[in-house]
């Protein structure tokens, strides 16, 4: 008798259900994901502006630009020359969107605008976490979490 090769219908439903299975965990993972790849280029872009501000410092008598108040680090570019400033990785505007912000800067000193500041924070807004991650002027840098504003002595250790 010839006898016909190949799979049974029970087989192929069992494969099925099993891609089911794992597409469904995929999917549900992927916004967690998305949102990891953006906190992590806010970081990128939160080195760079720190680079940015040492690479000024350095150019200015070892001061930053003084900001006393929470400003938009996007309000940097012009001190720093910069023809664009880093993007928001979500909107994928290089300027404060309705309000929102995700770069953050705040110094001391004296005179908006001048630079006669002496320490620094630069963070920004998470996602995946709640909280922000900050720079500061004296090499210490983290996660903080709440929604405390910032200031120059606010660091994390």
């Amino acid at each position: 008798m010839y006898k016909i090769k190949g799979f049974t219908y029970l087989e192929i439903v069992i494969v099925i259900v099993i891609l089911g299975i794992l597409a469904g965990f995929g999917i549900t993972s992927y916004p967690g994901v998305q949102k990891q790849a953006r906190d992590g280029k806010r970081l990128s872009d939160l080195k760079q502006y720190q680079t940015a501000l040492e690479n000024y410092a350095g150019s200015h008598g070892g001061f930053y630009p003084s900001m006393t108040s929470e400003t938009s680090a996007e309000s940097l570019c012009a001190y720093f020359g910069m023809n664009q400033c880093a993007a928001d990785p979500k909107s994928g505007e290089n300027v404060c969107m309705s309000g929102v912000c995700n770069y953050f800067y705040q110094s001391n000193g004296s005179g908006s605008g001048t630079s006669t500041a002496s320490q620094f924070v630069l963070y920004s807004r998470l996602e995946k976490k709640s909280g922000y991650w900050v720079y500061c002027s004296n090499g210490s840098s983290g996660a903080v979490s709440g929604s405390a504003v910032f200031t120059s002595g606010n660091c994390p250790v």
